[in-house]
């Protein structure tokens, strides 16, 4: 069971293992003072470690979390919710965002702060290196930025627009809003039907599926930038489907929780 939801990246089956993962408590450690004061010094105490504004090196702060279990279990919680995480997607594997987020398991909804630098050929709208499905999570801010943007043909600016598109809506589409969907990456059919009218580019999506998307997103803000040569290439992604008419758009739906008002806004940096 572990083995499986590890390849799928999935916690389906996190019941099966997850009480034998560790069977007993941490231990208190005497002989440690800090581990020997009470945990509401202790608590205090890590509150200070991982609230900003943090020194240089401030990565190696997480290493704490690595002395023991009876820190980690405190602190590891507060860490997530008060450090940003820069994730750089350059390399060769790219951000392998499916991976660390199994990693973190159900921790990750305490993340609050995700920056992520990545190139626009890194893009994977079907893959780990899709950067929006971190909306998912309860987020204050997913900062996205693609650095500087070129395309050398009109052909491959319209490849963008298309593999954009799909990695901004990776949700299935919903005939109408408030029907179920899920994410296109988890399911086998969906994933190679997604992957197959993207290439014919055929892919054609609604302004259902965006406010969809929109309102399925946890994250109170999502920033994407990238430093454009003539013009706004993620404007014209979002032009090109019909999606978008204006350069913002406001969307609001009433629940049972009361109303909540979903912005989409372009512009300069700073506007």
């Amino acid at each position: 069971a572990y083995q499986w939801d590890k390849w799928n990246h999935s916690l389906s089956l996190s019941h099966l293992y997850s009480s034998h993962l560790f069977s007993t408590l941490p231990s208190l450690q005497p002989a440690s003072r800090l581990l020997s004061l009470p945990p509401e010094l202790r608590l205090s105490i890590w509150t200070y470690v991982f609230t900003p504004p943090y020194p240089e090196h401030s990565s190696d702060m997480l290493a704490l979390l690595a002395t023991s279990r009876l820190i980690h279990d405190e602190a590891f919680a507060l860490a997530l919710q008060t450090a940003t995480f820069h994730l750089r997607g350059h390399g060769a594997r790219g951000l392998c965002i499916g991976p660390k987020l199994w990693n973190l398991g159900y921790k990750a909804e305490h993340l609050r702060h995700v920056s992520i630098t990545m190139t626009f050929k890194m893009l994977d709208d079907l893959g780990s290196n899709n950067p929006f499905v971190l909306g998912k999570l309860p987020l204050d801010v997913l900062n996205i930025d693609f650095g500087h943007v070129k395309f050398p043909t009109v052909n491959e600016e319209i490849a963008f627009y298309y593999t954009f598109m799909s990695a901004f809506l990776y949700r299935t589409a919903p005939a109408i809003l408030g029907e179920p969907t899920s994410f296109v990456n988890t399911s086998f059919t969906a994933r190679n039907r997604r992957r197959i009218e993207v290439s014919m580019r055929q892919f054609e999506p609604t302004r259902v599926q965006l406010v969809d998307v929109m309102f399925r997103t946890r994250a109170e803000k999502v920033i994407v930038q990238h430093m454009r040569a003539v013009k706004d290439s993620l404007w014209c992604a979002f032009v090109y489907f019909g999606l978008l008419d204006h350069h913002y758009m406001v969307v609001t739906a009433t629940r049972a929780a009361g109303d909540r008002t979903h912005y989409m806004l372009f512009g300069e940096e700073g506007e």
